[in-house]
């Protein structure tokens, strides 16, 4: 009986912890096991205004048996909302992922290793579209996006905010922001955040930093 209680708050504790975000401390560390994938030229580039990435064959094999993925969600180290029981990547530099758990399944092909402590089975969510108002991504250099293009102008800018108004009562901006770790152009980043506190109005808009 105690030993069933113990692994029930075992379960209990790790959806809450799952529940609230990445198991990540102030100061940026993975707080649990876990191993880094390199990602091509493209998906680094990709990431820049989107956070999926579709798995090379490569990349594949660190997905254990039973997980069945091609599409990758990725979180920034900064995300601080669910990750909904999501197989997911950290993007934790512009060319590279984390992922949670070892490889334990790479020499052993019938061990899922310690990966399935952090994930459940995937669900299909290839198909998921997020919707694209009022959603900006800061990619590395510093560079801000909307819906794929480079925000060039605080007129653009107004656009996007007067877009997001007219589209939702409650409007709410989300911002993606890139990997700090090795980032030289992170006082850049910053600029382009100072520039948005300035131009969104908190009275009107809410702002998300994801």
């Amino acid at each position: 009986m105690k030993q069933n209680l113990i692994f029930l708050f075992i379960v209990f504790f790790s959806l809450i912890t799952h529940a609230e975000g990445l198991p990540i401390d102030k100061n940026g560390n993975i707080t649990v096991p876990h191993f880094t994938i390199p990602l091509t030229l493209n998906q680094g580039l990709y990431l820049e205004n989107h956070r999926r990435i579709e798995l090379t064959k490569e990349q594949k094999k660190y997905i254990p048996p039973g997980y069945d993925v091609n599409i990758l969600d990725v979180f920034d180290p900064h995300y601080a909302d669910c990750t909904c029981g999501s197989i997911y990547g950290i993007w934790t530099s512009q060319f590279e992922i984390t992922l949670l758990g070892d490889t334990t399944h790479l020499s052993n092909p019938n061990s899922e290793g310690t990966i399935s402590r952090f994930y459940e089975p995937a669900v299909n969510n290839e198909d998921y579209t997020p919707n694209p108002i009022g959603l900006l991504h800061i990619g590395i250099s510093g560079v801000l996006y909307y819906k794929g293009l480079i925000v060039m102008t605080d007129d653009e800018m107004n656009v996007i905010l007067e877009e997001l108004m007219a589209a939702q009562k409650n409007p709410i901006l989300f911002v993606y922001l890139p990997p700090k770790k090795e980032n030289e152009h992170w006082s850049s980043v910053e600029a382009t955040i100072k520039k948005i506190k300035g131009l969104a109005n908190y009275d009107l808009v809410k702002t998300l930093w994801m």
